[in-house]
């Protein structure tokens, strides 16, 4: 019986694991998706701005 309780101990504490590595994973994920959503249109406005002056100028 002590074995078994062993056993089952080790199998939650890896699953605790690999569920906290998931969601640590995933957070990150959600973090850099809008961190390239709000990079992404910024790029793009100073983009134009850019190009815009550089046609003016040339």
């Amino acid at each position: 019986m002590k074995e078994k309780g062993i056993l089952v101990l080790g199998l939650a504490v890896l699953a605790l694991i690999a569920y906290a590595v998931f969601v640590i994973a995933v957070i990150k994920l959600v973090v850099g998706a809008i961190i390239l959503l709000i990079t992404v249109p910024v790029l793009w406005f100073l983009w134009k701005k850019v190009k815009k002056k550089a046609e003016d100028k040339f």
